[in-house]
């Protein structure tokens, strides 16, 4: 319901139905512990699928929390993602979006340092090939926190962060421009 809400443009109502999705989740969660199904000291035994939801559904919660500047409460939701996302080993792609929105969060907040430090952890997270499998998608992913990074080292307003701001994209550019442009097949054919 939370997604359709969102759709629907009602962002209250979407936090509304994604934190009645995390207490069901939960519920379920406690339900388990309670028959003795998962060791209430062991968070790992709470089986893959319920973490990869409560995951997506903290997630979300954090996305629609931002959008009606709930920002300490959007941390909080986005923090409680990445620590299921990490305890479960999930998708990067997923994981980065994640840390990106943490970083956007703080922005709002007026939490500069905290946001770039989130955004250098997502870049760093798009370098990781073991993480990334060297998709493409995820070269789309790190155009995103570029332009991020240099969007906070830029309000940050002093010349050294703006000039890292104009390296950062500069690099990712040309990165981006010869990759494209000699990973092509067609141009590997002249080289090989």
């Amino acid at each position: 319901m939370g997604l359709f809400y969102e759709w629907l443009n009602q962002p209250d109502k979407a936090a509304d139905a994604f934190s009645s999705a995390t207490l069901a989740l939960e519920r379920s969660i406690q339900r388990d512990q309670q028959q003795g199904l998962v060791d209430e000291d062991q968070v790992l035994n709470i089986p893959s699928s319920l973490i990869r939801k409560l995951a997506y559904v903290q997630g979300n919660l954090g996305r629609v929390l931002c959008a009606i500047h709930d920002f300490p409460g959007s941390i909080s939701a986005y923090n409680r993602s990445l620590s299921l996302i990490e305890q479960d080993n999930m998708a990067a792609k997923f994981k980065i979006y994640t840390i990106l929105g943490i970083g956007m969060a703080y922005y709002f907040n007026g939490q500069l340092q905290d946001s770039l430090q989130m955004f250098e952890t997502a870049l760093n997270e798009t370098d990781n090939p073991e993480q990334t499998n060297g998709g493409t998608s995820i070269d789309e992913v790190r155009k995103d926190v570029v332009v991020l990074v240099s969007q906070v080292l830029w309000a940050l307003g002093e010349d050294e962060h703006k000039n890292l701001a104009k390296e950062e994209l500069f690099r990712w550019y040309i990165f981006f421009f010869l990759k494209k442009k000699f990973m092509n097949p067609e141009y590997l054919k002249f080289i090989s």
